[in-house]
């Protein structure tokens, strides 16, 4: 699995699966499409073709 080194998650509640993920690179918060089709993937490093982070 390729994972994206900046990708984060902020708990918002006493359960883990209260929360939000975000890049901190560019400080926002990630859909869910996202994080499965670019940041969070199966196979691959997706995350290597985001702008902000070949830009970082």
């Amino acid at each position: 699995m390729a994972r994206c080194p900046y990708l984060e998650y902020e708990s918002r509640g006493a359960f883990f699966s209260q929360g939000d993920y975000y890049c901190d690179l560019c400080k926002k918060k990630l859909s869910e499409a996202e994080i499965k089709n670019k940041c969070n993937v199966d196979y691959g490093e997706s995350y290597t073709d985001c702008p902000v982070y070949k830009n970082r």
